[in-house]
């Protein structure tokens, strides 16, 4: 399948691309969530920039990451990577709100018509603009060049890939200029502060030799257990956690003492959770090549994890997680 995509869809994209004089643009799209008449939520908007982003932001640390990869999964998007020639998802993106940005982004859509206008099945418009001013393109480029960084929200397989194939293409062509387009990959960029954080589960296979009753007793050395029942639990502060044990819900909430609070990395979650859990009572030492622990996003909902024994991370909130992001002055 993946070699029938090659021709196939990079001629599509080309011709589409040259056709609409695309080439040297800068896109942005806005999303709006309406709710069913029915509920009494509100409206949701989010505005994102389509970019093209280099390879060397994520070998110089410019691309910051939140999370170790899979080298199965990263070989297996290099493979496509390879073989189609494209990049054929973007990589999502966030930055540090920029209100100069951020304004001059929603100024343009109020002004323009969109290219694209739908509402989708799920309710979700879409709405794509493309700006072909040139003063308009070089200043959203400009601002995007003086951001310290940019974080990786979702698709760290993604980003990998496209950096580790563009390195193999610039060895070999060792005589590269710079402007191939394998010295870069389609990204989209969100600003912060239109983000909403979602969880991102650990499913184990196994307690490694332990019983259940020896694990919750060595998890108690660490955490404070309550045991919730068979209804399901989220975690509703920080250093709180959920897990579900043979059908039931339990909540864990890490002892002080257990995590370095002037530690900027040690005090996340998912560190606490790696280092105390999976680490030292699981033995999951490498999270990137161990077999016996997989990962299944928050999106999904809980219900799908309950045929699993799954250890469950709440979103950091988002004040501690705008204190770790540097500003841009």
């Amino acid at each position: 399948m993946i070699v029938d995509a090659d021709d196939t869809w990079c001629e599509w994209v080309m011709q589409w691309m040259k056709r609409n004089d695309m080439m040297c643009r800068v896109f942005f799209f806005l999303m709006i969530r309406r709710p069913p008449r029915s509920t009494q939520s509100r409206s949701s908007a989010a505005s994102d920039v389509y970019k093209r982003q280099s390879i060397d932001d994520y070998f110089n640390n410019v691309i910051k990451k939140h999370e170790l990869t899979r080298k199965d999964k990263e070989e297996d998007r290099m493979k496509h990577v390879r073989v189609t020639n494209a990049n054929v998802e973007p990589v999502f993106f966030a930055y540090k709100s920029l209100p100069e940005l951020d304004n001059l982004i929603l100024s343009y859509a109020k002004e323009h018509e969109p290219i694209y206008d739908f509402t989708a099945n799920d309710g979700v418009g879409h709405h794509f603009w493309v700006i072909n001013e040139k003063e308009i393109n070089e200043k959203i480029q400009k601002l995007f060049a003086e951001m310290p960084a940019l974080y990786v929200a979702d698709g760290h397989h993604r980003t990998a890939a496209a950096a580790l194939v563009g390195k193999e293409k610039r060895e070999q062509h060792p005589n590269y200029t710079g402007n191939e387009e394998f010295n870069y990959f389609m990204a989209v960029a969100f600003p912060d502060n239109q983000l909403t954080i979602i969880d991102y589960n650990r499913v184990v296979k196994d307690l490694n030799g332990l019983s259940k009753d020896e694990f919750l007793q060595k998890l108690s050395e660490f955490f404070d257990i309550e045991n919730k029942g068979t209804e399901e639990y989220k975690p509703n502060k920080l250093h709180n956690f959920s897990m579900y044990l043979g059908g039931n819900w339990y909540s864990l909430t890490a002892k002080k003492g257990t995590y370095n609070d002037n530690d900027p990395i040690g005090v996340l979650d998912v560190t606490i959770l790696s280092d105390l859990v999976l680490n030292n009572l699981l033995g999951i030492k490498d999270l990137r090549t161990d077999k016996r622990i997989d990962f299944v996003g928050g999106i999904r909902g809980l219900g799908e994890l309950k045929r699993r024994c799954l250890l469950y991370t709440s979103p950091s909130p988002r004040d501690r997680t705008r204190s770790r992001m540097p500003s841009s002055a």
